[in-house]
């Protein structure tokens, strides 16, 4: 399985990309994953399927970010 991501606004707008990440089911609906991009940059994320909601830890380097998000479907 995998997960399809695309930054819509901010500083990373325009960035996207496909991985294929470690996944576990937290509850029914909600999952961790978390994957190494390309370019080093580790993500964690917790997706709620049943909110539609995902909470993400990122680390580049010495910088990490905790963001919030809304999952849309592709159309």
């Amino acid at each position: 399985m995998s997960l399809s991501w695309e930054c819509i606004k901010g500083p990373e707008k325009g960035a996207k990309g496909i991985e294929n990440p470690e996944r576990f089911k937290v509850a029914d609906k909600i999952y961790f994953v978390s994957w190494v991009e390309k370019t080093g940059t580790q993500v964690s994320q917790v997706i709620n399927l049943n909110t539609l909601k995902v909470y993400s830890t990122i680390i580049e380097g010495e910088e990490r970010y905790v963001v919030t998000g809304n999952i849309v479907s592709e159309k």
